[in-house]
């Protein structure tokens, strides 16, 4: 549930017009941390790994996507 709210609200405050370019990004911030309880159930660093670099890595592409070029948001087509 908290996934579905943390992708309406944050493809809201997405810029206009930019929204389709940058929010896979976004996607990736809201599925990494399901990973986070994975690795504690299964007793699986590995999970917690996973997690973590989907979160940084959305970060940093939404980041990059928001202020410098759509195309840099993870997963984002090539418009050139």
């Amino acid at each position: 549930m908290g996934t579905i709210v943390l992708i309406r609200v944050g493809s809201a405050l997405l810029p206009d017009g930019r929204v389709d370019e940058i929010r896979p990004a976004l996607i990736v911030i809201a599925v990494g941390p399901h990973f986070l309880p994975f690795a504690a159930a299964f007793h699986t660093p590995m999970f917690t790994v996973l997690g973590s670099l989907m979160f940084v890595m959305g970060t940093v592409g939404l980041a990059l996507g928001w202020w410098w070029t759509d195309n840099a948001a993870a997963g984002s087509p090539d418009r050139t």
